[in-house]
């Protein structure tokens, strides 16, 4: 970093200087100790995935098997069946219609899940009751053959040793439908001593299909030299050393050689491999995982031959990749560090005659980047400071203007207000009422005007006023025109800027009716609209306007330039002004007028 402050390299050299030490150094650095480690990484990463994965296999077993388990439990206590085995172990013959409604009770069991070959029950007086779903047959079934019975025998005997339920591993069972049938059973006995032996059945045994294990543990792989083969397989073995679940059901019940360590181990699944054709090596990685389901263990076996082959085919992939890569970046590098160092001389040119004091200095870029970006906003800063000078020299010019007309205005209102009171006096001795009813109203529309402008009154309030400036007026043009105020009433209370309509009346009086030696009309309305914003109506009868002379007016107010009527210029656009000042984007103000019809004003008013 010292180097870099105290030298006089370009910003381009610097670039590429900072590329080479930080990028290109450590990547080649990088790939060649990935290289050496990168084995016994992957081999330990695969290891700690498949313990992972194991696992969660491991509980979709455990969950598999509950569901069937579950079923068995139901089974116990299905009255039903109860029912119906107990009044089987009173009679002394077998009953073929209590076995036709105890099998089709079970038959619903049968049916709750796929995968279940039968359910059978075995009662007291050594009576068995089975539904194969295979046969559908309680004279064929799996347990007329003769090995299977004595399977059936040794359940009851096994089971008769203790509580719980058992699960059996798989066999194969018998041949039907071309293929050997390999089932587990679950099976459980009854064991609890507040029931007879006769009211309930002595064994109950769900006969499973050894695909729901197969599936349980996502056993799905394709045989090593297929064009999916894959090269890992999981498979369960039992305490016993014998296959539970396999690939190929032929080697279910296989029993494995003995082995005391793990290279024993190892030979012991490499001869399992082989048999079966489905990974074909002489070096493998073991990882298994064992819970208290029957002792039965999940392996997984992986070819590290084929793990390692991936792995060098991908290094060697990777050191081409980043070479290719790097001879690409440098190239890019280059060509972006010109373009940079020619954007930035741009803006440092724009800056050195902006510093001279032409603030009118733009700088021209087409590209769209990040140096752009500083181009644009350095031209919007030279506008803007632009501006400002304009803007500052005007707000000058303004401000001695108001200085000037604050200066004329300078009277003190008690002043006026005293003098208006004794003029009204002297009206009032002379009799001159009306006289005095034009001073009085002009002192309480003086004395409203003065305090506090700007302060917010109600429409209320705001039209009390407003009809003592239309006293004055009538007077003033000899009632040659009428006004009227129409409003709701739930907008009485509703606030509005005092004086603020002020500007609107007296140009409906002085540009539109004043000409009218009788018959004019000044409508002020207020109501609510659709979105409870607040609309307020001023219309006249009076002269209108043409097109033109519209268009013009309202060109005038939007780019505050002068009008050939001077005061109904300045008239509306100080309350435009006013209304930007108090409401901004939240009200709004349109004008509409035609020939010897009338003007109509409408301002709307946005609430929140």
């Amino acid at each position: 970093m010292k180097f870099f402050k105290h030298t006089n390299m370009s910003l381009k050299s610097k670039l590429l200087l900072t590329f080479f030490l930080g990028i290109l150094i450590p990547i080649i650095l990088v790939q060649s100790v990935t290289y050496y480690n990168s084995t016994q990484s992957m081999q330990e990463k695969v290891d700690e995935l498949v313990n992972i994965n194991l696992q969660q296999t491991y509980k979709n077993l455990e969950t598999s098997l509950k569901a069937y388990e579950d079923i068995t439990v139901q089974l116990f206590s299905d009255e039903k069946i109860n029912s119906l085995v107990k009044e089987m172990n009173i009679e002394s013959t077998n009953n073929p219609i209590v076995e036709g409604e105890l099998r089709e009770v079970l038959s619903n069991y049968a049916y709750a899940k796929d995968l279940i070959r039968s359910v059978s029950i075995y009662t007291s007086n050594r009576n068995i009751v089975s539904f194969d779903k295979q046969t559908g047959s309680n004279i064929k079934n799996i347990w007329t053959i003769e090995e299977n019975n004595k399977r059936l025998r040794e359940f009851q005997l096994e089971a008769s040793a203790g509580n719980g339920i058992r699960i059996t591993s798989p066999e194969l069972t018998d041949h039907i439908n071309g293929r050997d049938q390999y089932l587990f059973h679950i099976y459980v006995p009854l064991q609890e001593t507040n029931y007879s032996l006769k009211d309930r059945p002595n064994l109950i045994v769900i006969s499973i299909d050894q695909e729901v294990l197969n599936q349980a543990i996502n056993i799905n792989y394709p045989i090593i030299g297929t064009e999916n083969s894959i090269p890992n397989l999981t498979f369960l073995v039992n305490d016993n050393k014998q296959i539970v679940s396999f690939p190929k059901d032929e080697l279910i019940g296989y029993q494995l050689s003995s082995y005391e360590n793990s290279i024993q181990l190892e030979h012991t699944y490499v001869d399992l491999l082989r048999r079966a054709n489905i990974i074909n090596s002489d070096s493998i990685i073991v990882n298994n995982y064992q819970k208290p389901i029957n002792g039965w263990t999940l392996v997984n076996v992986i070819d590290k031959n084929t793990m390692l082959k991936n792995m060098y085919v991908t290094h060697r992939i990777n050191i081409i990749t980043g070479l290719i890569t790097l001879l690409i970046s440098s190239f890019l590098i280059l060509y972006f560090t010109n373009n940079i160092s020619k954007s930035i001389k741009k803006v440092i040119n724009g800056m050195q005659i902006a510093k001279e004091g032409h603030l009118d200095v733009q700088i021209n870029e087409m590209k769209k980047d990040e140096i752009s970006i500083i181009m644009e906003s350095f031209n919007s800063l030279m506008n803007k400071l632009n501006n400002l000078m304009t803007e500052t020299k005007e707000a000058t010019f303004k401000q001695k203007e108001a200085e000037i007309r604050a200066l004329e205005a300078q009277i003190n209102p008690h002043f006026l207000y005293n003098t208006l009171d004794s003029i009204n006096w002297m009206a009032i001795e002379k009799e001159e009422h009306d006289i005095s009813r034009m001073l009085k109203s002009l002192a309480e529309i003086l004395r409203y005007s003065i305090q506090n402008s700007n302060e917010l009154v109600t429409i209320s309030e705001e039209i009390n006023w407003l009809k003592k400036y239309m006293i004055l007026q009538l007077n003033r043009y000899d009632y040659s025109f009428d006004y009227t105020i129409e409003v709701e009433k739930s907008l009485y209370n509703h606030p509005i800027h005092k004086l603020l309509l002020q500007p609107f009346i007296e140009n409906a009086i002085a540009h539109g009716i004043s000409s009218y030696q009788s018959e004019g009309l000044i409508t002020l309305t207020f109501k609510k609209g659709e979105q409870n914003e607040l609309i307020i109506i001023i219309t006249d009868n009076g002269v209108g306007m043409t097109a033109d002379k519209l268009a013009s007016i309202k060109f005038a107010i939007k780019e505050d330039q002068s009008l050939s009527n001077r005061q109904r210029g300045i008239g509306l656009r100080n309350v435009m002004e006013r209304l930007n000042s108090y409401y901004g984007e939240k009200a709004n103000f349109q004008i509409e007028s035609s020939p010897h019809v009338g003007t109509m004003i409408t301002i709307t008013i946005f609430t929140d």
